[in-house]
């Protein structure tokens, strides 16, 4: 009787501490619960006043809205002829507005060999369209459509800078009027392309597939900055139409501006010369040349540039006080990576009347005065 006297007690005590380990994890999940909807009332209250996220996402559209109407689709028809005979073939691209005058700006490889041009606009509206000209050698080729009701894209006066927020337009297998953004990972970019001779590109990884060709690349005022041309496919480093692998590359701004101003003047576009022949500093520092400069300039040269390797007698180079060793760094204020970027800046820029003035100075090294770091103005 004693026993069970002391054993009653316990057996409450036990019982209650239970009770307790059941009801403590209900009891703290509660907790939790009611935490969490006190966190999302709060939460929800701000956003329905406005974050920056809000006018980041304001901002976005509205630039969706300056441009689309500024954007068009490209699809071309043509024949081709084999030993088996001949065969029609589809293409299709984007572009974009150029001016009033209804012309239209695409890839050249977009319309090469096509032997019809259709241009369906922002309305949907489609349009015959006749080809005035292409550059196959810089990749960009202008049409011309009727022009009413057409709205002609703005663009930029200076090409991007790495870092800047871009956005592409275009029609990515065959979804058309699409937009996509990113950031400008690179600028001055070559990628050794077979049918382009001249690579200034600009590298982005907003997202460019098949269909994305041609169409414009914008900043964050809805400027053309460039136009959307081969992106990197991942696969062994080749570039072309593949997939999208998050590397974009696009023709800048002032490339396009000076071949399409020839192109729809005379239909013909003319390269600047200098006649200089140009090589990478790396070359030199492998060794490639056995003359004594271009030995000197490997070993005293530390950075990048075009080394200039022959000069033609008589040229504009020659002219104006150029000479072998010179290592071109900078050309019409843009640095100036590699010999290939060289040639292409170059080819890029009109005839002028008179000769560049090149600013040459011994800065490289002042013990080693032939080794000169050049810039053009």
């Amino acid at each position: 009787m004693r026993r069970l006297e002391h054993l009653g007690p316990a057996l409450v005590t036990l019982a209650a501490a239970g009770a307790l380990l059941l009801a403590a994890p209900a009891a703290v999940r509660q907790l939790s619960r009611e935490g969490t909807a006190v966190e999302m009332a709060a939460a929800d209250a701000r956003l329905q006043k406005g974050t920056l996220l809000d006018a980041l996402s304001q901002s976005t559209r509205d630039i969706a809205t300056l441009v689309e109407p500024s954007v068009v689709h490209v699809s071309t028809t043509g024949s081709m002829h084999g030993r088996n005979g001949s065969r029609t073939f589809l293409n299709s691209g984007s572009g974009w507005v150029y001016d009033t005058q209804g012309h239209i700006i695409t890839n050249a490889h977009v319309v090469d060999g096509a032997q019809r041009v259709e241009v369906q606009v922002y309305d949907r509206e489609r349009r015959d369209a006749r080809l005035v000209g292409q550059d196959l050698r810089t990749d960009i080729a202008v049409l011309q459509i009727d022009p009413s009701g057409l709205v002609p894209a703005r663009r930029a006066k200076e090409d991007p800078q790495q870092g800047e927020m871009v956005f592409a337009f275009g029609s990515p297998f065959d979804f058309r009027f699409s937009m996509s953004s990113g950031i400008v990972s690179g600028t001055g970019r070559t990628a050794g392309l077979q049918d382009i001779d001249y690579e200034n590109f600009i590298q982005t990884d907003a997202a460019i597939n098949p269909g994305n060709s041609g169409g414009p690349l914008t900043d964050t005022r809805g400027s053309v900055v460039g136009m959307t041309t081969a992106i990197a496919t991942g696969k062994g480093n080749a570039l072309g139409q593949g997939q999208f692998a998050g590397i974009g590359l696009a023709i800048p701004v002032s490339m396009i501006d000076n071949v399409v101003e020839q192109l729809i003047t005379s239909g013909e576009v003319e390269k600047g010369f200098m006649g200089v022949s140009t090589v990478n500093v790396e070359e030199v520092r492998q060794g490639r040349f056995q003359d004594p400069l271009m030995q000197h300039v490997a070993g005293m040269f530390p950075g990048d540039g075009a080394v200039i390797a022959v000069v033609t007698p008589g040229s504009p180079a020659e002219k104006a006080g150029l000479r072998m060793g010179d290592v071109v760094t900078q050309l019409a204020g843009q640095r100036v990576g590699s010999a290939s970027q060289f040639r292409t800046l170059i080819a890029g820029r009109r005839a002028r009347a008179k000769p560049f003035r090149w600013m040459c100075g011994d800065r490289c090294c002042s013990r080693t005065p032939r080794v000169r770091r050049c810039r053009c103005r």
